[in-house]
């Protein structure tokens, strides 16, 4: 506990004084306040680092913009390029907090997930729903019966009548409002019923359902944060029932319904702009559900990409809107988009072959060696390679059939450095994913029977056998592995 203790005595203004210069924390007053990033690197022209305490009386921090993050005084400390040790150590030390034990370990340290400052993040750009809209909406929909299936459904959660929920009927399905913390609506949602399990969907696009928040939010001393939204109106119920002390947020849920068997990778588009998905939980899927993760690929002008950074959110709308017309019976991609817990962007781009990667004792081996566009997953395979082969030379210097460690890194990249070369250069020019460009340049409105109208299965299939030579996935090499 020595970490949440001294995490919640840290006053963040006085750590970002300390390790960034008083000038930095310039502008922060007794309940915080909002200053350009103070971290070193971090320039810019408008303030956008925000400092305040939250209900518990823990100091927080948010970045907007770009390079965005969030988090406690500990989290802060990372950000500047301190180790999980490193950061215990010296928030312990900068609040005087007892160390009662710690065993460092020897894997990476992350940090720890702050749930508060999540719930808070989700909760930050909220836009209400315009009256204009709202009225446009409800004269769709009827008064919701106790006979109703919506109703007989929320009963057996517990839900009926439902007091803290607007609810209304659209034909057989159920629709809510999603109120944030000011009680303002949000948005409304559509709970569709069918044979297999529930669809949800947002009624109004654009606006998102960050978080359902129950009535009168804001005046607990503690937060419940709950994965769905009718999941956390039903807790509201029994907190309020057992008279606790807590606020409940609603977090739309990330599952969703399968598309095709539930096991089928997507890809559509160009190389301009493609989309790709696929599901990654059996469990999920064995129960008739599903977990998407989705990539959404455009071009933007310019030669300069934008600074790598793996945590840069960005909001739906960033993608949503070059995908809006992306409709098929089978799937829906804005539902998908829309449907996304979170979305992040990062800079699509590779990185020029290397000349060597040896010196001396040590080498490189996968991104660190042949970084590419992640195209016929060869991204992860090829590192995976890199590892096998890495493996076999180190069996060669075990069985003393090569003469010193330098000589079996020597080996290593003597095979696998201009295979790689290969396969990066040839990524840049769409591996397999040619047909989708070489489809888009022969028939931009389509086919009239299938792709071998404009492509014929011929040149298909020789596009794809001379990537997989390349990779070294064609079927005569794996049969000689």
């Amino acid at each position: 506990m020595s970490l949440t203790t001294a995490i919640d005595a840290c006053d963040l203004r006085a750590l970002i004084a300390t390790h960034c210069g008083a000038p930095a924390a310039r502008g922060l007053g007794t309940k915080g306040g909002t200053i350009h990033d103070p971290r070193p690197g971090m320039q810019e022209a408008d303030p956008s680092f925000s400092v305040w305490r939250n209900r518990a009386g823990t100091w927080m921090w948010k970045k907007r913009g770009r390079n965005t993050g969030s988090g406690t005084a500990y989290t802060f400390l990372i950000s500047l390029g301190f180790s999980g040790p490193d950061a215990r150590a010296e928030l312990l030390r900068f609040t005087g907090t007892p160390d009662q034990g710690f065993t460092p370990s020897t894997a990476t340290e992350k940090p720890p997930v702050d749930v508060l400052a999540l719930a808070q993040e989700a909760l930050a750009d909220l836009r209400a729903v315009t009256h204009r809209d709202a009225e446009a909406l409800r004269r769709r929909l009827t008064p919701l019966h106790e006979d109703h299936p919506a109703a007989k459904d929320l009963a057996r959660r517990g839900l009926w009548p439902p007091s803290e929920l607007d609810v209304a009927a659209l034909g057989n399905d159920l629709v809510f409002a999603v109120r944030g913390p000011t009680g303002r609506v949000v948005n409304f949602k559509r709970r569709v019923h069918g044979a297999a399990r529930s669809k949800y969907s947002v009624m109004v696009p654009g606006h998102g359902t960050p978080a359902w928040c129950n009535p009168r939010y804001g005046q607990a001393s503690r937060l419940l944060v709950i994965e769905g939204e009718l999941n956390a109106a039903a807790a509201w119920r029994v907190i309020r029932e057992l008279g606790l002390d807590f606020d409940v947020q609603g977090l739309p849920g990330t599952d969703t319904t399968p598309f095709l068997d539930g096991r089928t990778m997507f890809m559509a588009g160009h190389q301009d702009q493609k989309f790709v998905c696929y599901p990654i939980s059996e469990p999920l899927r064995r129960d008739g559900r599903s977990r998407i993760n989705w990539i959404a690929e455009l071009r933007v002008p310019g030669d300069t990409p934008p600074r790598t950074d793996w945590n840069k959110k960005v909001d739906k709308s960033v993608f949503a809107g070059a995908f809006a017309d992306w409709r098929w019976d089978w799937i829906d991609i804005p539902a998908v988009i829309e449907g996304a817990a979170a979305v992040y962007e990062f800079p699509l781009v590779d990185r020029d072959t290397l000349p060597r990667w040896t010196f001396g004792r040590v080498t490189l081996m996968g991104d660190a060696a042949h970084a590419m566009y992640p195209i016929g997953s060869n991204g992860s395979a090829q590192a995976i390679v890199d590892a096998a082969y890495f493996a076999e030379c180190l069996g060669l210097l075990r069985d003393r059939r090569l003469s010193s460690i330098e000589h079996a890194l020597l080996e290593y990249e003597a095979d696998r450095l201009p295979k790689t070369t290969g396969i990066v250069l040839r990524n840049r020019l769409n591996g397999p994913e040619q047909v989708m460009q070489i489809a888009e340049e022969r028939a931009p409105d389509g086919f009239a029977r299938g792709v071998e109208d404009a492509i014929p299965r011929a040149e298909l299939e020789e596009i794809a056998a001379r990537y997989k030579r390349v990779a070294g996935f064609d079927v005569e090499r794996l049969r000689t592995v």
